[in-house]
């Protein structure tokens, strides 16, 4: 699995910096979009769930993350991150 970045040019970029000197930055790039249809799809493929199984348990997360989020928690999703 690989990254796709590109190299951007930045001027003294914090006020540490020296001044007059051109520091350079990977950013990543995108290479696509993967829906929640692409998942469930995913997961009905690789697993014995369905995909309207799959989908409806990540709509039901969403919403449940969205809540979370609007009560000021934070939400850890263990290996994926936190939000």
């Amino acid at each position: 699995m690989s990254i796709n970045y590109k190299v951007s040019k930045c001027k003294n970029p914090g006020k540490n910096a020296v001044e007059g000197t051109t520091y350079y930055s990977g950013k990543a790039v995108k290479t696509g979009e993967y829906s929640f249809a692409d998942l469930a799809r995913d997961i009905n493929n690789s697993t014995t769930v369905t995909a309207a199984d799959a989908m409806a348990v990540l709509r039901a997360m969403k919403a449940f993350i969205i809540n979370a989020l609007l009560d000021g928690r934070v939400v850890v999703l263990n290996d994926l991150g936190r939000l």
